[in-house]
């Protein structure tokens, strides 16, 4: 009885190790010095979702593209101490850039369309951030 337990442990903490790598995170951007860009490459998954922290002064420009290499990821942006979106790229596109209005750390969380969320699809994407 023990070792067929054990077994099942084991396949459940197997199958669950994949998804941990794909788990909600936050990242923060960091710039090349000298840049006033950067490229990050990713992958959500289902529900899962990523967060970029982009530090930025008000009257900065903040340029946004994501270009998905597999499924259907899209963005939104949201100010400093905000839970409301500046952007949300479901219904608004691939491409965003604005004047910011305050400083502080800006949240760019990549995720899935509701739609493939619900079947656990995944979505390869490059982000390119650019404050000017």
């Amino acid at each position: 009885m023990i070792p067929r337990i054990a077994l099942c442990a084991a396949i459940a903490l197997a199958a669950a190790v994949p998804a941990l790598a794909l788990a909600d995170r936050t990242e923060r951007v960091r710039f090349a010095r000298g840049a006033t860009s950067a490229e990050l490459r990713g992958e959500v998954r289902g529900y899962d979702y990523v967060d970029y922290l982009v530090g930025a002064r008000a009257g900065q420009r903040l340029s946004l593209s994501l270009a998905r290499t597999s499924g259907h990821a899209f963005f939104l942006v949201r100010a400093p101490g905000s839970d409301d979106n500046l952007f949300d790229g479901s219904s608004a596109g691939d491409r965003f850039e604005t004047v910011l209005p305050g400083t502080g750390d800006y949240r760019v969380r990549v995720l899935m369309m509701r739609a493939f969320a619900r079947r656990n699809e995944r979505s390869a994407y490059r982000l390119r951030v650019a404050i000017r």
